[in-house]
């Protein structure tokens, strides 16, 4: 079984100007080469959609999943929230929603 994260870190960016979209395209290779070279992984969330947009390689292969398993899972709460050690859900969902607030 493969070890699972201990922290997760978010970003929220805004796409709704050309800037922003530029500073995104670069920020994502940045994150393609650093998931690459420390085997790390990293994902795109769709606020408006509430859901998994796109994962790379080796987030997926954290959970010895797929990227359209991962994908799947992770849009999925109850899914996601299976791999959260059962102590742990309540303060996770917590910081989920903590998150989900500071981006509106």
């Amino acid at each position: 079984m493969a070890a699972k994260p201990k922290k997760k870190n978010t970003k929220i960016v805004d796409l709704t100007s050309q800037e922003s979209e530029e500073q995104h395209s670069k920020l994502l290779a940045r994150f393609t080469q650093a998931t690459k070279l420390g085997k790390l992984g990293h994902w795109q969330w769709d606020a408006v959609e509430d859901r998994m947009i796109e994962c790379s390689e080796e987030f997926a292969k954290i959970y010895d999943m797929s990227v359209d398993e991962a994908l799947k899972h992770f849009s999925n709460p109850k899914l996601e929230y299976s791999l959260v050690h059962p102590d742990d859900r309540e303060r996770y969902q917590q910081h989920e929603k903590d998150t989900h607030n500071q981006g509106k």
